[in-house]
């Protein structure tokens, strides 16, 4: 009985010791994806937030949950440029009044046994490429500005029981919501957890990401999962990491 019982717990530390290795070098492979090109060796602030929500969301994957990468885009402002307060309030609508409510096939997702199955959601902002724009002055000569139009990258851990009415979907349709009068284009595909640290590329200038989750958590208790949590902004609902 005894060698029985510690052949079963070598087995489980064998295990336990390949996990680790397999997590040690995805880790130094997304610390060298953020650290492309450079010399030094060495993470800022942001930089070490970032891995550490890629590694979050790894292990969601573990538990059985599948990621999505999400982008939205939004409709142009006459006579003005987006801003971020501009495009966190389009993705808070469109997110909690339309993709919530499709995906979830419910307005009632703040139920105990909605909230269970409720993504993870984690939404960075980024900005279009410059694009030039022909403009007529006063005096009749045209010159040129460079638009800085926002949108979201968005990185979804989806709960098994909702994979499936997001494989393959052209999720466009959503735009027709009036929660979603201000979306212009949608895209979603299934992706890596180190597709996270493409969408959140530019933290350093946006660093108050959104986080979405249905989860009855405290912050101590994600803070044991995810070291680092942007400042948020407070909103109702769904229930927000913070």
């Amino acid at each position: 009985m005894e060698k029985v019982f510690y052949k079963q717990n070598n087995k489980k530390n064998i295990n336990l010791s390949q996990d680790y290795l397999e997590e040690k070098e995805l880790m130094l492979e997304w610390k060298g994806y953020l650290l492309h090109g450079r010399c030094c060796d060495k993470l800022n602030k942001n930089e070490t937030e970032r891995l550490e929500w890629t590694k979050y969301m790894n292990d969601r994957a573990k538990e059985g949950r599948s990621l999505f990468h999400l982008t939205v885009t939004y409709k142009t402002f006459e006579g003005r440029d987006h801003t971020e307060q501009d495009a966190n309030k389009n993705f808070i609508n469109f997110y909690t009044k339309a993709f919530l409510p499709f995906l979830l096939d419910t307005r009632n997702y703040n139920r105990p046994r909605h909230r269970a199955v409720q993504p993870i959601c984690l939404a960075f902002l980024d900005e279009h490429l410059p694009k030039p724009i022909e403009k007529t002055n006063i005096i009749g000569n045209y010159d040129c500005r460079f638009v800085d139009r926002l949108h979201h990258h968005t990185i979804l851990a989806v709960h098994p029981d909702n994979v499936n009415t997001l494989l393959g979907q052209d999720i466009n349709f959503l735009k027709e919501y009036k929660a979603a009068s201000n979306v212009m284009t949608l895209h979603i595909v299934e992706c890596e957890p180190q597709r996270l640290l493409y969408a959140s590329k530019l933290m350093d200038k946006y660093p108050d990401y959104l986080i979405f989750s249905g989860l009855t958590c405290t912050k101590e208790k994600y803070k044991s999962d995810a070291s680092f949590i942007g400042q948020q902004k407070q909103i109702d609902t769904p229930k927000l990491l913070h």
